[in-house]
């Protein structure tokens, strides 16, 4: 407020001051009518009302530049607020898209690593699995060919049922091969199956007699009966050593589909065998293979399973095949005793 306005306020004060106590004083209405009084009462009026117009514009002004600076303000204030929140909704957009590329990423290697240790050659298909695969294919192989081969040396064979060796024949063979009588050639897996083959010729003696075109009637056919039934009740010998002679011949004899250069070793049986127990049965290599199953996962380990599991069955065949035999042979010896011959 400036000098000129605070002094008329108060010189208008004291006046109303003194009016109201000579009022109070002589309990009457006094009215000044000096034209002076008036004149600078007038003027003094018109000035207070003019300095009040200027300072209610003055206040609206500033009341007005007010509104407007706290009307920026908080628009500024908004925008920042607002510049903040996108910021950090940015920055949270930004964190979970590199967290869900992160996870995704993630997964896709737990996913590429469980895919390795399932169908990885060294943890999900079997201890050393493409060597296991060769020798189990060679022992199979072995296996298979035994009898095919058993059956073709026995049908070849003077000796065997339904020949028409004649027996100067017979005799003329085994004489031409006396030397080569050794039974341990049966065993021999370098042995050639010509050699095995007189072996079992000597071991199974000659052909029985049979008749000739001077015997007829009822003699003849005496005498083929003989001749059959002596055939038939050493046949289950001859099977048998034809069989064992086969165990030691090696797998791609007899004709087969097995082939040595894809598979591995050209393997007979008891070459086979011996494999099996080198591996899973305590020996030379045993001890790789227990150790080679720590490492693997659970479909290498399923797989082992699964290979032991055929072996096992394909073993127990050999087994029962060998049992028949000897159930064969011992009783051809109870029909050999009982028939008298």
């Amino acid at each position: 407020m400036s000098e000129a306005l605070r002094t008329f306020v108060l010189r208008g004060v004291t006046m109303a001051v003194v009016l109201v106590s000579g009022a109070a004083a002589n309990a009457q209405t006094c009215f000044v009518v000096d034209p002076v009084w008036q004149q600078q009462h007038i003027a003094t009026q018109g000035a207070l009302v003019g300095l009040v117009q200027g300072l209610q514009t003055a206040v609206s002004e500033s009341l007005a530049l007010s509104n407007e600076m706290y009307t920026s303000a908080v628009k500024v204030f908004t925008k920042q607020v607002d510049t903040s929140g996108q910021r950090v909704n940015t920055n949270k957009v930004g964190v979970n898209q590199a967290l869900a590329a992160t996870l995704m990423q993630e997964d896709r290697n737990q996913r590429v690593v469980k895919a390795k240790e399932d169908y990885g050659i060294s943890t999900g298909q079997g201890v050393n699995a493409c060597k296991t695969i060769s020798m189990m294919n060679g022992v199979n192989a072995a296996l298979q060919v035994r009898s095919e081969t058993a059956l073709s040396w026995v049908s070849a064979l003077d000796v065997s049922p339904g020949s028409a060796k004649s027996m100067p024949d017979a005799v003329k063979l085994r004489l031409a091969n006396a030397a080569r009588s050794d039974a341990a050639v049966l065993f021999d897996t370098s042995a050639d199956d010509s050699s095995k083959s007189v072996v079992l010729a000597h071991m199974a003696g000659l052909p029985p007699a049979k008749p000739d075109s001077r015997l007829k009637g009822a003699e003849a056919e005496y005498m083929m009966q003989q001749a059959r039934r002596i055939e038939s009740l050493r046949s289950p010998a001859l099977a048998s050593l034809a069989a064992v002679a086969a165990s030691s011949s090696k797998g791609s004899h007899g004709g087969t589909d097995f082939n040595a250069s894809t598979f591995g070793d050209d393997l007979s049986m008891l070459e086979g065998l011996d494999k099996l127990i080198e591996q899973y049965g305590g020996g030379a290599a045993y001890d790789a293979w227990s150790a080679g199953l720590a490492g693997q996962a659970e479909r290498g380990l399923l797989i082992e399973l699964t290979r032991l599991r055929a072996m096992n069955m394909k073993l127990r065949q050999v087994d029962t095949e060998q049992r028949a035999r000897l159930t064969a042979v011992v009783a051809a010896l109870l029909a050999l005793e009982t028939g008298g011959l």
